[in-house]
């Protein structure tokens, strides 16, 4: 018995049958067939298996790299609404600072004391509550004296709205105390920047005879 199997392509594309004698001989072509078509589904699957792992990493990277710009721009929202706040809470407490010290200073720090002068010429010192009194009466807001103003921000209980917070260390430094009677002001500035303050008595005769 003699078998037929199309192995010979021609130069026009067509193939030209090959007769085999021998039944071992075609058993031993269907195995290596099966064998090579075996390998083949191997190599399939690993390339599928291949890409299929590709893809994972790469829909993983590309969510490890979307967690990171989330993150980022949570950062920089959080970041620049903290710069906003900082600002605010600035710009309401230098505000209040130009009210308190125009025309002249009235507020103000001298060897780790607080000193503040009432409109009647009341000295309280050291005394942040009667000094936070004494200016939410006057200006129209409650006032805070707090360390920094980054305190506020750490302490969200603290911000509020209707308050306004001066801090400690944006008031104004007095350097020394002198007796001048050339100054007309109880808190005045020299050449050089440096604050002091006048222990001049500031009776109403001084005030008279002292040109303001």
């Amino acid at each position: 018995m003699s078998y037929i199997i199309n192995t010979k392509q021609n130069q026009d594309g067509s193939f030209s049958p090959t007769t085999i004698e021998n039944p071992n001989e075609l058993e031993q072509l269907v195995n290596h067939g099966s064998r090579l078509i075996g390998v083949l589904q191997v190599i399939e699957n690993e390339v599928v298996n291949s890409t299929n792992r590709l893809n994972q990493a790469v829909r993983t990277n590309e969510n490890v790299i979307q967690r990171y710009w989330n993150t980022e721009n949570d950062r920089q929202w959080i970041y620049h609404n903290e710069v906003n706040k900082y600002n605010d809470l600035m710009s309401k407490q230098n505000n209040l600072l130009e009210k308190i010290n125009y025309p002249e200073i009235k507020l103000w720090r001298f060897k780790n004391l607080l000193y503040f002068r009432t409109n009647s010429g009341q000295l309280i010192i050291d005394n942040h509550i009667e000094i936070q009194k004494e200016l939410s009466s006057r200006y129209g807001a409650d006032v805070n004296i707090v360390n920094d103003i980054n305190d506020v921000l750490r302490n969200n209980n603290q911000y509020r709205v209707n308050t306004i917070f001066v801090a400690i260390n944006n008031i104004i430094i007095v350097e020394e105390e002198v007796f001048d009677n050339n100054q007309s002001f109880e808190i005045f500035n020299t050449y050089n920047g440096v604050w002091k303050r006048n222990l001049l008595a500031f009776t109403r005769f001084n005030k008279k005879r002292i040109p303001r």
